[in-house]
């Protein structure tokens, strides 16, 4: 009798340890199945989502398809200065060069190269590519000038943006105030010259021409009221055929100083940023 309730005693102390055995694994069964949902919500607001199928978790990893669309590169716009007469220059004064008429120098340091070097300067801040071709025009005729910048031009076998033919202009009783200041600054007048090309067969380009010198022209006033003159036209073609952004500047007179001329080389950079 004994040994079969000693023998039922350990039936059940089996079952018991079963029982016990059997918690302990669906514990941690539920506590690891815990543990795995919170690790793949964390890995689902990343790149990796987890779903059920059939009350099994599969997890789904995907890589997102990363699309870099480079930024739209403009080509910044090409510009040519030019001086068809190269030997014009402003008031020597006490400047130490030689002149070969009043008013004219071959001096690069004081004609109107210098001049096109600070226009050059001001207008590269704003990013543009800009060529001065400091050719001499004049010395083979001055009547022959024109003809002789446009063979220098056509030797750059390109062809520019803006065409800017750079000139001091020649200073008339008429001028009145012969410079404008501003913030105790100096500045010289500003002229545009636009060809209409009477009796060239070639015409200039005109119309277009014109509309930009008057564009530049308004800018130019409204930056600094007044410092341009009303465009002139002239019955000519000034070598305006090269493109539809052909101009001549005049910037001063050979009794305005060099630095006068410069200085309006800043206010002229301004106006063509703001109008292209």
């Amino acid at each position: 009798m004994n040994k079969q309730i000693e023998k039922t005693s350990r039936l059940r102390l089996k079952e018991k340890r079963k029982v016990y055995i059997l918690r302990r694994v669906v514990f941690i069964t539920v506590v690891f199945m815990l543990l795995f949902s919170l690790i793949l919500c964390f890995l689902g607001g990343k790149s990796e989502q987890a779903t059920i199928i059939d009350n099994d978790y599969t997890l789904n990893t995907y890589t997102p398809k990363i699309i870099i669309t480079p930024e739209p590169t403009e080509k910044p716009l090409s510009i040519l200065i030019y001086h068809t007469h190269n030997d014009e220059a402003y008031y020597k004064g006490t400047k130490n060069y030689i002149e070969t008429d009043t008013g004219r120098t071959f001096d690069e340091k004081y004609n109107v190269i210098a001049v096109g070097e600070a226009l050059k300067t001001h207008l590269e801040k704003y990013g543009y590519i800009v060529y001065h071709d400091k050719s001499d025009n004049v010395s083979e005729g001055f009547d022959y000038a024109y003809d002789t910048s446009l063979k220098n031009i056509n030797k750059h076998g390109k062809n520019y943006d803006i065409y800017i033919d750079l000139h001091r202009d020649a200073f008339s009783e008429q001028t009145g105030k012969n410079y404008a200041k501003k913030l105790n600054k100096e500045y010289a007048f500003i002229r545009f010259v636009v060809a209409n090309g009477t009796k060239y067969k070639e015409k200039p380009n005109y119309k277009e021409n014109y509309l930009f010198a008057e564009k530049l022209n308004n800018e130019i006033n409204l930056i600094f009221p007044d410092l341009a003159k009303d465009i002139f036209i002239k019955s000519a073609r000034l070598n305006q055929h090269l493109s539809d952004k052909c101009i001549l500047i005049e910037i001063g007179n050979e009794r305005n100083d060099l630095q006068q001329a410069k200085n309006s080389t800043e206010i002229i950079a301004q106006a063509i940023n703001k109008i292209l």
